[in-house]
């Protein structure tokens, strides 16, 4: 491979803050936990309930993906108790193409016929590569949004 500038590749990064929208609690592991949506109109985190995605590993690996978790080597359906704050999605029907939750048919947000006790959870189980585990940094910047990528 030829060293030189004709190889190397520089990068400005803008400050950006990442909102998320679902996540997973009370799991024993980051990859673990019940799935719970951050309702946009009132900034408060609410649970999923298990109709129809109790036995659609479509919507397991829906899940996991909207969740972060893009090469799931297998997602499983678990229950990680009883979650609090309003129930906000229900009869959640993922079909193949399906990746994120997003795309899969529901009923309107808030809309449910559920307790918490129906509350989704989900194990994940990342593979030992996840990207995130590798090493990035940013070299020979001007400051720290800026410089060299290397990996």
């Amino acid at each position: 491979m030829q060293q030189g500038p004709y190889w190397s590749m520089g990068v400005e990064c803008y400050p950006y803050v990442f909102k998320p929208m679902w996540r997973l609690t009370d799991g024993e592991a980051p990859w673990t936990g019940r799935l719970e949506y951050k309702y946009e109109e009132n900034g408060a985190w609410g649970t999923v309930c298990n109709d129809y995605f109790k036995n659609n590993y479509i919507a397991w690996n829906a899940a996991c993906h909207s969740v972060g978790y893009l090469n799931v080597t297998g997602a499983r359906y678990r229950s990680y108790g009883p979650g609090s704050g309003t129930i906000l999605w229900d009869d959640i029907q993922c079909a193949p193409g399906n990746f994120y939750i997003e795309n899969c048919s529901k009923l309107p947000i808030t809309q449910n016929n559920c307790f918490h006790g129906q509350d989704v959870g989900v194990n994940c189980y990342p593979p030992a590569d996840r990207i995130d585990l590798w090493q990035f940094r940013l070299q020979d910047g001007t400051a720290t949004t800026n410089g060299r990528l290397e990996m």
